[in-house]
């Protein structure tokens, strides 16, 4: 063998080796799925009270900590309501895992109607969040290039990184 037919052999194997472990590593990480129930009718049949139900179910191989739920408005830039002590949370979830918290409608929504809402979401202890689209997939794609939707937790965290801790 020449040393070009050995040279051009191990690149193969070592974009072969490179392409495997990439696809572990996607196929190894946290993920989650957030399914809402828009209208979930809680109670007996006379005092039956309308409630949203956010559920979030961890769909990846690794273990993760959901810390808060809420969601994201449209028409409002850099607006968002935020459950930090919703109920049920904060909430280990490891493979399979599922957590529900339960809201009442009128008072998690502007006068229980879904109108305006971007989307859902839930964000575990490292930030990153998980959303189910309310909105048009369109309208939430233009807002969020437009700047007019934004994590208010990365936000927050920048904001302190550039202080001094004195």
């Amino acid at each position: 063998m020449s040393n070009n037919t050995v040279s051009i052999a191990a690149v193969v194997i070592a974009a072969i080796s490179l392409t495997v472990s990439w696809l572990n590593y996607r196929r190894d990480r946290p993920d989650a799925k957030v399914i809402v129930f828009k209208t979930a009718l809680i109670g007996g049949s006379s005092n039956t009270v309308p409630r949203m139900s956010i559920n979030v179910t961890n769909i990846g191989r690794r273990q993760l900590t959901i810390t808060m739920v809420g969601y994201r408005i449209l028409w409002r830039p850099h607006s968002s309501a935020i459950f930090p002590n919703a109920p049920n949370l904060p909430k280990k979830l490891t493979e399979g895992d599922s957590v529900v918290c339960l809201f009442e409608k009128a008072k998690a929504l502007d006068n229980g109607s879904w109108r305006g809402v971007a989307y859902v979401f839930a964000c575990d202890s490292t930030g990153k969040e998980y959303r189910y689209n309310i909105a048009p997939f369109y309208l939430v794609w233009l807002f969020k290039l437009q700047g007019k939707i934004t994590n208010p937790f990365r936000r927050i965290v920048s904001h302190f990184k550039d202080k001094d801790d004195d």
